[in-house]
């Protein structure tokens, strides 16, 4: 589950950038439908996260994916990580 983390932002992120490069030559309905079924599904996504979270937390206390590291220079490491915890779920 920790794999479909970077989905929640990155699903609202792809129906912009198709709606933003190509909106105008797609009909209306369907621009509704990546508007919509973007969003959507990136908030099912979250709220089966949730779910999944409250029902069975991991041992760590936080689902995290690091997408990618950024630095690490004499112990120091910094990386970008998407991260669900209980504060996060408040």
């Amino acid at each position: 589950m920790n794999n479909l983390l970077a989905l929640i932002p990155a699903l609202p992120l792809a129906g912009f950038l198709v709606l933003s490069l190509a909106g105008r030559r797609l009909p209306k309905t369907i621009i509704a439908w990546i508007g919509a079924g973007t969003i959507s599904a990136a908030a099912i996504i979250a709220i089966t996260m949730g779910i999944q979270f409250l029902q069975a937390p991991p041992v760590d206390k936080a689902y995290t994916q690091t997408l990618w590291q950024w630095l690490n220079v004499a112990g120091l490491s910094v990386s970008f990580t998407l991260r669900i915890d209980a504060l996060s779920l408040a």
